[in-house]
């Protein structure tokens, strides 16, 4: 009974061990810390074993932003530098990467800075405005009709006159 003890008390040893020396560790390191949208986020995502020897597997990414509403999952060759298109109509704010290889987790942020731009579309005596950027536009539109009396739009639909 004893040595049965003693033999699995040191298989799970080992097998802890073999678990230990496969682990390692994922850095994830962006060219920069804010980005416009519509640009690429330029990255390295180095993958080390348990020695600190550097080790070339895919490793699993996923980008969020930080209300969980946009992401994008995908996997990259680690220790090259990868670059990765979220779009032109990305949120502004704060996003996460997290990488993932095996039991290895790493992750970091960037900022997507905020780009306020509207469209101005005049069909007729129809004038339609749109939001055209990647956060709520708050800035005044004045509007000057022919009856030399002017409208003001703000952001909040109160058109004052």
């Amino acid at each position: 009974m004893r040595k049965r003890i003693l033999s699995i008390f040191i298989l799970i040893l080992i097998t802890f061990t073999l678990v230990y020396a496969q682990s390692g560790y994922i850095e994830i390191a962006t060219v920069k810390s804010q980005y416009k949208d519509g640009e690429n986020i330029t990255m390295k995502v180095s993958l080390f074993d348990s020695n600190n020897n550097k080790v070339n597997e895919k490793v699993n990414l996923i980008i969020e932003d930080v209300i969980k509403k946009n992401k994008l999952e995908k996997s990259v060759q680690s220790n090259e530098i990868t670059s990765i298109y979220l779009g032109e109509t990305i949120p502004s704010g704060f996003w996460t990467i997290k990488a993932s290889y095996n039991n290895s987790l790493s992750e970091t942020s960037f900022f997507i800075e905020p780009r306020e731009k509207a469209n101005f579309y005049l069909q007729k005596d129809k004038l339609t405005i749109t939001n055209a950027g990647n956060t709520k536009y708050i800035k005044t539109i004045q509007i000057d009709g022919k009856s030399n009396k002017g409208v003001i739009f703000k952001p909040d639909n109160n058109v004052v006159k």
